[in-house]
């Protein structure tokens, strides 16, 4: 009986030491979302892929990046390929078969133009947008004809747009336009319009049925902010200048 027993914990320990050496799987948004997540030199950097390495270390297990487009990242967690990425719930297509952590960072999406751009008066002004997206703050605008959405692959491709004058405005992260602006296009001028857009907060999406992950990312987080390295991810990324070829975009 003692044996039976001895045979049944080990077994059980086998168990659990091979579920935990599983990789810790991140879904990666390719284009990148600089300074939140890129690819340089063969490595994703930015916040979040940082964020998931200091998890993993944290459970003991090896931090994995799958490498998608944004829509086909979230599928990845529906089918549960992916164990997690950033999302918030207001973009999800499907959150009730999801479980966000609690929130990680605010995201503002705004509406940008040239300087000499005003808010429309003739309705179909276009708006560059990134494609798979959702932008809750203005989407009744598309839907009423005062602006008409013209999709692309990447906020680099929303800038060279904008600038050559084939978008009225772009719809951009605010973040991450800075980023653009001090990295890549340092000479242009653009003009924020933070009366259209809309202010969400960054979660790690989880797949519905990883509910302990979710709290035990929870638990890590909490202590990640509270020891102030969390806004020192941030600012270190928000404020470098020595990533210009940060690989971010396909036009």
């Amino acid at each position: 009986m003692l044996k039976q027993y001895a045979v049944i914990v080990l077994l059980g320990s086998l168990f659990c030491f091979t579920a935990n050496s599983q990789p810790l799987v991140f879904g990666s948004y390719v284009p990148g979302y600089p300074p939140m997540m890129y690819m340089q030199d063969g490595r994703f950097k930015g916040v979040f892929p940082e964020l998931h390495r200091a998890f993993s270390e944290h459970l003991a297990r090896e931090p994995e990046f799958m490498q998608r487009s944004r829509r086909h990242a979230e599928q990845a967690l529906y089918s549960r390929k992916a164990d997690a990425m950033a999302l918030s719930p207001e973009w999800a297509q499907s959150p009730e078969q999801l479980v966000f952590s609690n929130p990680i960072i605010e995201s503002a999406d705004y509406l940008y133009s040239l300087p000499n751009v005003n808010w429309p008066t003739a309705p179909a002004a276009k708006v560059c947008a990134r494609q798979d997206y959702r932008y809750p703050g203005i989407q009744p605008l598309f839907e009423n004809g005062t602006l008409v959405r013209l999709d692309v692959t990447s906020q680099e491709a929303q800038f060279r747009l904008l600038e050559k004058g084939r978008c009225s405005f772009a719809i951009m992260n605010r973040f991450v336009t800075h980023w653009y602006l001090k990295h890549q296009f340092d000479y242009l001028q653009i003009k924020e319009h933070p009366e259209h857009g809309s202010v969400v907060n960054f979660h790690f999406a989880f797949p519905a049925t990883a509910i302990v992950i979710k709290d035990r990312f929870n638990a890590f987080l909490a202590q990640y902010q509270q020891s102030g390295q969390l806004q020192q991810l941030v600012n270190r990324y928000l404020h470098q200048s020595d990533d210009r070829n940060a690989s971010t975009s396909q036009n």
